[in-house]
């Protein structure tokens, strides 16, 4: 697969995938801590009804690095830029996980741009009490991310998945041999800026005003969401909630399927995509 880097007016240069050709653009926007090869398993399949595009935000794979503010609203003002750059017009928007919780304020803060959701496992639906952010921020803080272990990355990866694929060996793989590189720092700066910003900005309360159909994944042993030991529900409950308070919302639950789980399971996702797209994009 091709990867593609442009320069933003921002001075940003932004690393991504760019398969397919068609009026209906797909462009997705990776998870905490993960980068534009979250969906290689995704990319091919669905480029053979759409276009799509995955990059890398700032700080993550191969795009700029640097003391950004990566916070939500940076990011998303980014893809927002990257849009406008390479002139794609109206898409659909896609994002896992944080990229999830970014595409959400990206479509509510930009209308004219973004006329369909994917949501897969979308962060930002549960909401915490400050007494409950100190007690999980600290496991994301900068220094607990830079001193992480070798069998903690591992864990904290496989902990993504319902049962660990070994096509998804590459990301732990990745994870590690990133403790080397001179911009480590950045990275840690950035997941512990995000994440602190994501626990901060619950997206729950103001989805009912998406106006775009939205097509909403969760697998239903999901690990991570919600936070179980914080919130006792279940994936599902939560996942059903939050797909009630928007007005065109389908809801697709994966069974034996965990967090990370357009890779887990991309033949289901895939074929959802696939039908999302030729029934609800004319």
């Amino acid at each position: 697969m091709t990867e593609h880097i442009i320069k933003l007016k921002s001075g940003l240069e932004i690393a991504y995938f760019d398969e397919g050709n068609s009026e209906h653009i797909i462009l997705c926007i990776h998870g905490l801590g993960s980068n534009k090869k979250a969906f290689i398993r995704n990319i091919y399949e669905i480029s053979q009804f759409a276009r799509v595009i995955a990059l890398d935000l700032p700080n993550y794979g191969n795009s700029s690095k640097g003391d950004y503010p990566s916070n939500l609203k940076f990011f998303s003002e980014t893809i927002i830029e990257f849009v406008e750059e390479l002139k794609l017009g109206k898409i659909i928007l896609c994002g896992h996980s944080m990229g999830g919780q970014i595409a959400i304020l990206t479509a509510l803060n930009f209308t004219d741009i973004i006329k369909k959701l994917i949501l897969i496992a979308p962060a930002g639906l549960e909401k915490f009490t400050q007494e409950e952010i100190k007690r999980v921020e600290r496991y994301f803080s900068f220094e607990a991310i830079k001193n992480m272990t070798k069998e903690r990355i591992e864990y904290n990866v496989k902990l993504n998945f319902y049962q660990f694929p070994p096509e998804a060996q590459f990301i732990i793989d990745e994870r590690i041999e990133l403790t080397k590189s001179p911009y480590f720092d950045f990275y840690c700066l950035t997941v512990s800026r995000a994440f602190q910003d994501m626990l901060r900005n619950s997206v729950m309360d103001i989805i009912h005003q998406i106006q775009q159909p939205v097509l909403m994944f969760f697998g239903e042993e999901d690990a991570l969401i919600p936070n179980r030991i914080l919130h006792p529900t279940t994936t599902e409950n939560l996942a059903r909630e939050a797909c009630k308070r928007i007005e065109n919302c389908q809801l697709v639950l994966i069974k034996d399927c965990g967090h990370f789980l357009q890779f887990e399971k991309p033949d289901i996702f895939n074929k959802m995509v696939s039908y999302f797209i030729n029934h609800y994009c004319k």
